[in-house]
């Protein structure tokens, strides 16, 4: 009977090894952050009071380990952890924010915080080493836009991810004894405006999603940050669609920037059969306070004035067919 129950046990532990280590697996990544090819640094929140933590657990990148809890297990298994970051950082970030970090590692591990990098976190059993289970991971492929100096993945949950560009706003890092600092730009991401997007959406600067700071969001028609034609289409569109957009030009994108007779977009002239709509590098926009080519009165009021005014000034009948030049 005593080796039946010991087997079942044993069969519970290799099957459900949570239901046996319940007690540390309540932690999850918060942020995932790269500066630079030396800087970089990985944020951990734990959600709940909770002991049993072991030296071995560890964050792992790319399946292999990047740094291990060694004697912090310790220190968290004798404190109150609820809410408590744990925060690692490669040795060259630790100056950047003034606050020092839980843990370190190598500078040259940051350069494969890429766009294609895989972050874990695992919890292991001393007794039984081939015991072990994943408790939380930032896949970056899932969260576009990451993988570029100055970029982050923050997240309020294991459940939302979204991507942060460091250049257009700012996050707070904080280590487990509450000591903080500040890396990034502009204001806090996640206070005013959107940047990026969240998983459940389709990730990281997408379509959807919260955060970011002022540096506009996927689907205002800005192609702006770090938005380009593969993250963001809707913005940047793509090469291929009829409209020479974001970063396209006759090089990169002959289909779309340049028309027929040899028209190109991007040259700085609004040429026959170019408009605001197909090429707003040239034409211009609606909304730019200028009456561009293909804009009218009755198009853009905005910019070429309503019933044959501009800016109260009579301009004799309105605009002819987009010629007015009005620049207020």
């Amino acid at each position: 009977m005593k080796k039946l129950l010991a087997f079942a046990f044993l069969s519970a532990v290799l099957a459900f090894p949570q239901a046996v280590f319940a007690d540390h697996h309540l932690v999850f990544i918060s942020k995932l952050i790269r500066i630079s090819a030396t800087q970089c640094a990985v944020e951990l929140t734990i959600t709940a009071d909770q002991d049993d933590f072991r030296a071995i657990d560890e964050i792992r990148k790319d399946s292999s380990s990047l740094v291990a809890l060694g004697s912090l297990a310790a220190t968290l298994n004798g404190a109150d952890t609820s809410d408590r970051n744990i925060l690692a950082t490669s040795n060259s970030f630790a100056a950047t924010p003034s606050v020092t970090p839980d843990l370190t590692f190598s500078d040259s591990d940051c350069g494969t915080f890429d766009s294609n990098v895989l972050i874990e976190f695992w919890i292991d059993d001393n007794a039984n080493p081939d015991v072990e289970q994943l408790v939380d991971e930032i896949n970056s492929p899932a969260v576009a836009g990451f993988g570029s100096d100055n970029t982050a993945v923050s997240s309020a949950s294991s459940s939302s991810q979204t991507f942060r560009d460091l250049s257009a706003c700012s996050l707070t890092v904080t280590n487990f004894s509450g000591a903080s600092g500040t890396i990034g730009t502009g204001p806090t991401c996640g206070s005013g405006g959107t940047t990026g997007g969240s998983t459940g959406g389709t990730t990281g600067g997408t379509t959807g999603g919260t955060g970011g700071g002022g540096g506009g969001f996927c689907g205002n028609g800005d192609c702006a940050g770090a938005e380009n034609e593969t993250n963001c289409p809707t913005d940047c569109g793509s090469c291929g669609d009829g409209v020479c957009g974001g970063s396209e030009t006759s090089v990169s994108c002959p289909a779309d920037c340049t028309g027929s007779g040899g028209t190109v977009c991007g040259n700085g002239t609004c040429e026959t059969g170019e408009d605001a709509e197909t090429c707003s590098a040239d034409c211009g926009s609606c909304g730019d306070l200028v009456c561009g080519a293909g804009e009218t009165s009755a198009s853009c009021p905005d910019d070429c004035g309503s019933s044959g005014t501009t800016g109260g000034t009579t301009t004799g009948g309105g605009d002819s067919g987009g010629s007015c030049s009005l620049i207020r």
